[in-house]
């Protein structure tokens, strides 16, 4: 919804949590408090008017490798069930929740269509792909990465996007990554530094004044102009733990945790971690840390946030996950945390949905 107020479109919401509601609520959207499931489009119609445009983010937990995924093995059964349609029987109750709005288009029949999901539902979002096309939709499905389009991190989700009267193709990425060589056009990715940095300065530890203060830096840059005039480099640390998370990339992902703890700048030292050098932070998932890049062996027991893991307070979070600081985020800490995981980067929905539903402002 923050994606599409971007773009100047109106909509209306169904969300159950209310917390989450209420933080719709606080930054002027329109949301419904109600189960999805027991809503009918018909009666939906019949008080707002034609619809234009449907966008839906089923609960992605039951699939998702940051949790027990549980549903995993319901994916071939969702891909069937939008195929042949038919009743079926999931390993995780959340999973019957993807085709929940396939039930919408078809009562609805919107003139476009933008759904997300993390990246394992993608054989789901293909099937979805399929069946418009056979109901004379054009429909593309596909991963995207919100580093791509200037979210601050390197979070990859699957999209389904289509649409009744123009042809859908993926959006074309404004950003890109620098570590692969200079691009023909864009700009390089958001790093860590520059986000977490806006409207503040960097103490320098240098040049210390009569009166205790020093000298400062911007730090609004993306790094790794971020620094020293003597060539030092800057992390992020917590407290006082040995190590800390590079700032001169994007964050990780996003999750959420029992704690915050207050994060500050210091020059960077030996023991600094070496993908904190060169690259974005990783996918903001609902836990104030931002773990170190690359695979985890989850099945042999690696934790999802280890040694490199960095926390970061909750308008941090906010801000990586692509939300101006100052957002009215409402409920508990924990509650907040987990809308910030939970959300679709506001940068990387209002591209999606621009490519499903074109130039022209839907309601």
């Amino acid at each position: 919804m923050e994606g599409l107020a971007g773009l100047g479109w109106a909509a209306v919401g169904v969300e159950w949590d209310r917390d989450s509601c209420a933080t719709s609520r606080a930054a002027g959207h329109t949301v419904i408090t109600a189960d999805v499931t027991t809503v009918d489009p018909g009666d939906w119609r019949t008080v707002w008017g034609p619809v234009g445009g449907l966008v839906a983010s089923p609960p992605c937990q039951g699939i998702s490798r940051a949790g027990l995924r549980t549903g995993i093995a319901d994916v071939p059964r969702l891909v069937a069930a939008v195929a042949r349609g038919g009743g079926h029987r999931y390993a995780d109750e959340r999973s019957e929740l993807m085709l929940v709005p396939l039930r919408w288009v078809a009562d609805l029949w919107p003139e476009w269509v933008a759904l997300e999901q993390v990246p394992d539902a993608l054989p789901v979002w293909n099937a979805y792909a399929r069946r418009l096309r056979a109901d004379g939709y054009h429909a593309w499905a596909g991963i995207l990465c919100a580093a791509d389009y200037g979210v601050p991190q390197t979070r990859r989700r699957a999209f389904m996007l289509a649409s009744r009267v123009r042809v859908v193709e993926p959006p074309v990425p404004s950003h890109y990554d620098p570590r692969r060589g200079p691009a023909l056009w864009g700009t390089p990715w958001v790093s860590m530094a520059a986000a977490l940095g806006l409207g503040g300065t960097l103490h320098t530890n240098r040049g210390q004044r009569p009166d205790g203060t020093r000298q400062t830096a911007p730090a609004d840059e993306p790094a790794p102009a971020v620094g020293t005039k003597d060539g030092h480099r800057w992390q992020l640390r917590l407290n006082t733990r040995a190590h800390a998370a590079a700032v001169d990339e994007p964050a990780s992902t996003v999750s959420v945790g029992p704690r915050l703890d207050r994060v500050t700048w210091e020059p960077a030292v030996d023991r600094m971690p070496r993908w904190a050098y060169a690259r974005p932070g990783t996918t903001v998932q609902a836990d104030p840390r931002i773990g170190r890049p690359g695979h985890k062996d989850r099945e042999h027991g690696e934790p999802m946030f280890s040694a490199d893991a960095v926390r970061v307070e909750l308008w941090q979070l906010g801000v990586l996950q692509g939300f101006p600081q100052g957002y009215p985020w409402q409920g508990t800490r924990t509650s907040i945390a987990t809308q910030i995981g939970n959300a679709v980067p506001p940068p990387l929905a209002a591209v999606a949905c621009r490519a499903a539903s074109g130039d022209q402002k839907c309601a």
